[in-house]
């Protein structure tokens, strides 16, 4: 069992004799308690370590540099989140540092951090993104840029909506020290340069050790990218993945990423194309200057993929305004062979990606602070987004804002405006070709995410401004909460463009929350000629066209007497909405109408508008209690008629029980009576 050590007791049983006794002890007099014959039966227990604030303050850094947790810091933090966040982290251990390897007790174990919520929906597996820092030991941003990052997924959960979907769509994994040994080293020697690991071998270097970076089997030894002088700092090892960290790191990203995308003869067949459905992602952070880099990196030539490499390297770039360094790119500086991204990319048949913070190994505190941080957290949200189809959704259009706002009348307004261009075509190079479509549609889910989405729940096509004729559009819908269950629910947001491609989805929350109002009508509505409804979602082959969005009177058969209204206050404390076995949806029996009611307020694009008559909407929350709240209540003549909204209840006929009392009354007074 792996020992963690965050603070320096230990909760322990000493046992001594038929004694048991549980204590808090110091980690130096653990030998003492032996030397009385006393056995430490749970010395490998973690120690109750009260929560603490997670920010680096409260952890040990590198001195001189109060924003960089120190390894122990790291560490120490690391195992805090693990313990404040146990449905959402897990640790492990994945492999031993040279010294480890060797017996010394200066080693190190090597760890990874998954950070992954439960999902309602699994079906075709979640996206993975793998990232990784610290190869290189002498620069000191990378692994504090990464745990900023764990911790906001963390801490945002459940409070901000993508951070929310991310996390219940993805996987997100991360090793913040690929080479501890070497950190330590260029921590406790600060402006020594120390690169490589600490293999000293048999050539009594000055400045021993192998880079990791270079060690890795793919394109290795390959001396135009790499050195075979074991005193260079780019020194290759003695064979592919020679190195324990080596080994670590690649084991560990062969465990996650699904074995059916590697190629049977990587190097043989570099030159055929991974396609487009690949699943995961991997980025590398390094440091310093100021580039977002991608296969291939080993020569100046494009990846066989490099339309979709280098759409998501142009957007990463479009966040920190990063050069792009990559094969028949012109800012290629130099090759790198042996190198992680190449690995990822030619071996593990994924996304790779890698970046180059800063201006410094060494980077300050202030400029970390201020650029570094701010410029790179939206750069790896982005990577994220689009793990579970990089090459695709990397290729579609971007919702770049989405907005609910409250109407006059109560309603929910969601705005929202998407680019094909805006986050490809990144200053400094020229217009890109997976940035020239039209954006053509733009989808609004309720409460089920697109991934998720066979067919039954809510959809709406949201309605251009002006019309679907660039690259760039802004969309709007009205919609009438009237029928939504009370709470917190969501929507989820996606543009496609006009080659087809689905782009990254983006995610709003919203609180539905009930008022009263006075003298409720006992009256049912009458459904004879039913008003169009909000709601044209069919299970048909071939949906009906959305070209004019209604907002309706709601048709039921009780009416509720307490209405409910939108607000729009986060509510972050409420677990999102999510429907494991939601109802099919039901299409409309009646043709669409070819009019439209002068009350409902109607957004209409410059094609003729399709208005559509009231379909019967089952509830998407099944329920036989007649007091449950229904998503979505039933329409009078529909098939079903069990659901009701805002605790009206009915019979299961359609009539009110007073109503029914009456004419049993009446029936036999006529009857018995005479």
């Amino acid at each position: 069992m792996l020992l963690y050590c965050r603070l320096s007791f230990l909760v322990v049983a000493i046992v001594h004799g038929s004694s048991v006794v549980r204590a808090h002890v110091k980690l130096q007099a653990l030998d003492k308690i032996r030397r009385h014959n006393a056995r430490i039966e749970a010395d490998v227990a973690k120690q109750d370590a009260p929560e603490r604030d997670l920010q680096n303050s409260a952890y040990s850094t590198i001195s001189g540099f109060a924003c960089f947790r120190n390894l122990q810091g790291m560490t120490e933090a690391m195992n805090d989140l693990e313990q404040q966040y146990p449905n959402l982290v897990t640790i492990n251990d994945i492999g031993d540092s040279y010294l480890k390897e060797q017996g010394d007790s200066n080693g190190h174990d090597i760890f990874a951090m998954k950070i992954t919520a439960p999902s309602s929906n699994d079906q075709a597996g979640k996206g993975i993104a793998l990232f990784t820092a610290g190869v290189h030991s002498r620069e000191y941003a990378p692994p504090e840029l990464l745990m900023r990052f764990a911790t906001n997924l963390l801490e945002q959960y459940d409070a901000d909506p993508d951070i929310t979907w991310i996390l219940q769509q993805n996987e997100v994994h991360i090793i913040f020290y690929v080479n501890p040994d070497g950190r330590i080293i260029a921590e406790e020697n600060q402006f020594s340069d120390w690169r490589k690991n600490v293999n000293p071998g048999d050539d009594n270097c000055l400045v021993y050790g192998v880079d990791i970076n270079r060690n890795f089997d793919f394109a290795w030894g390959d001396t135009s990218g790499a050195s075979s002088n074991p005193c260079a700092e780019d020194y290759f090892g003695t064979s592919p993945a020679s190195e324990p960290e080596t080994d670590a790191l690649s084991e560990y990203a062969k465990s996650v990423f699904p074995e059916s995308q590697r190629k049977a003869n990587p190097e043989e067949m570099k030159d055929v194309p991974l396609g487009e459905d690949i699943l995961g992602v991997y980025m590398d952070i390094h440091a310093y200057g100021g580039y977002t880099y991608y296969p291939w990196g080993h020569v100046n030539e494009m990846c066989p993929d490099d339309e979709s490499q280098q759409a998501l390297g142009r957007k990463v770039s479009s966040f920190n305004s990063y050069l792009l360094w990559a094969g028949g790119q012109p800012d290629f500086l130099y090759p790198a062979s042996g190198d992680t991204s190449d690995y990822a990319y030619g071996v593990l048949g994924v996304a790779s990606l890698g970046l180059e913070i800063g201006s410094d190994f060494y980077e300050p505190c202030s400029s970390f602070e201020s650029t570094v941080l701010p410029d790179n957290l939206p750069a790896l949200m982005y990577v994220t987004k689009v793990a579970k189809k990089p090459f695709s959704l990397g290729k579609g259009p971007d919702i770049l804002s989405l907005v609910v706002s409250e109407s006059t009348t109560g309603e929910i307004v969601v705005s929202a405006t998407a680019s094909d261009s805006q986050l490809v075509n990144i200053e400094g190079y020229s217009a890109f070709q997976t940035g020239d479509q039209i954006v053509t549609k733009v989808e609004l889910y309720l409460d089920v995410h697109p991934y998720d989405y066979t067919g039954t729940g809510t959809m709406w096509l949201m309605q251009p401004t002006t019309a679907f004729d660039s690259q760039d559009v802004s969309v709007e819908l009205t919609i009438s909460t009237e029928r939504f269950t009370v709470g917190r629910h969501t929507l989820f947001a996606q543009a496609t463009d006009s080659d087809d491609y689905a782009g990254p989805v983006s995610a709003v929350f919203f609180n539905v929350e009930k008022t009263t109002t006075s003298s409720p009508t006992n009256e049912p509505i009458n459904a004879s000629t039913p008003s169009p409804t909000l709601f044209p979602v069919s299970t048909s082959p071939t949906p009906l066209p959305v070209a004019a969005i209604v907002t309706p009177s709601p048709v039921t058969n009780e009416p509720s007497t307490s209405p409910i209204t939108a607000s729009l206050t986060n509510n972050p404390s409420q677990s999102p909405v999510i429907y494991l076995t939601p109802s099919p949806v039901v299409s409309s029996s009646e043709a669409p109408s070819s009019e439209i009611s002068e009350s409902p307020s109607v957004y209409a694009s410059t094609a003729s508008p399709a208005v559509f008559t009231a379909a019967p909407l089952p509830s998407l929350v099944p329920s036989t209690d007649p007091t449950t709240e229904s998503l979505f209540p039933t329409t009078a003549g529909s098939a079903s008629e069990k659901s009701v909204v805002a605790n009206s209840p009915s019979s299961s006929n359609g009539i009110a029980p007073s109503m029914f009392l009456s004419i049993v009354l009446i029936a036999f007074n006529f009857v018995v009576l005479g």
